[in-house]
């Protein structure tokens, strides 16, 4: 079994994929696709160790970053934009580093490239906290935290089941090393590093770094939302997708870090 890429929209429009965070699935775009199918052809994708491609084992951000690349050569003509949040953001990091010349713009949202940020003992209880989020009541209060209506319940619940806790180990030692990727400074694609501002210290520090990496980075925050502000703020998320690959000018309610203080 290979990746699952889930399509949506014009065959012959722009591409645009979609990369997921970690114990999530594509599910987690629902709402940009449905705002952006009908101009853009949304090509949405389940990583290794997740949803329908959960028997594709994690080998490791680079892996999965050729992955993705071959989904571009081999379903989008060779181009395409690319939306990445945390995990999905990591990966679309590293691909617009290593094959800019795929990538038509890029969109990072909710990355920290400070190496060794988190503690250890920091991660082990994310951990805890991620699987217990996998499971019971917890699935619904954190759905219903997200504002995920009762009829999108059941889709939420099956896209927060993950089910390797070694993958998870796997990918949480590749992201407390992760760095500014090597050929950020020589990439011409374009590359937006985002965030929700209620996100943590270290990726809203980490905003201006990565995108002053990228010859043509910019980065920018949602106001008054927190990190998985493409739930919580849909049409500014889409409309910043749709603006950035379009080469359009960005929300003005989006904001510049480097005015940011907590």
């Amino acid at each position: 079994m290979g990746i699952h890429v889930a399509e949506d929209g014009p065959p012959d429009a722009d591409s645009v994929v979609f990369l997921h965070g970690v114990a999530t699935t594509g599910w987690m775009w629902r709402r940009q696709v449905h705002d952006l199918r009908g101009a853009m052809r949304c090509l949405v994708v389940d990583l290794p160790g997740h949803g329908d491609s959960a028997e594709v084992a994690w080998e490791s951000l680079d892996e999965t970053a050729k992955h993705v690349a071959e989904i571009i050569e081999s379903r989008a003509g060779g181009r395409a934009g690319i939306v990445g949040y945390s995990l999905g953001g990591y990966v679309a990091a590293r691909l617009a580093a290593a094959r800019p010349e795929l990538v038509t713009a890029a969109v990072v949202s909710g990355i920290s490239v400070f190496p060794g940020s988190m503690s250890k003992r920091m991660w082990r209880r994310s951990q805890l906290l991620m699987q217990y989020s996998t499971v019971g009541p917890a699935v619904r209060a954190a759905g219903e935290a997200y504002g995920v209506p009762e009829e999108d319940m059941a889709g939420f619940r099956k896209a927060h089941r993950f089910g390797s806790r070694q993958t998870l180990i796997r990918m949480g030692t590749e992201i407390l090393g992760f760095t500014v990727p090597d050929g950020a400074a020589e990439a011409g694609c374009p590359v937006l590093a985002v965030a929700g501002e209620r996100e943590s210290e270290l990726v809203m520090r980490s905003l201006p770094v990565l995108a002053g990496a990228f010859s043509r980075g910019e980065a920018r925050y949602a106001p008054n939302v927190g990190a998985r502000w493409n739930g919580e703020a849909p049409e500014l998320f889409s409309v910043t997708v749709r603006s950035w690959v379009t080469e359009q000018r960005l929300p003005p309610r989006l904001r510049d870090p480097a005015g940011w203080v907590r």
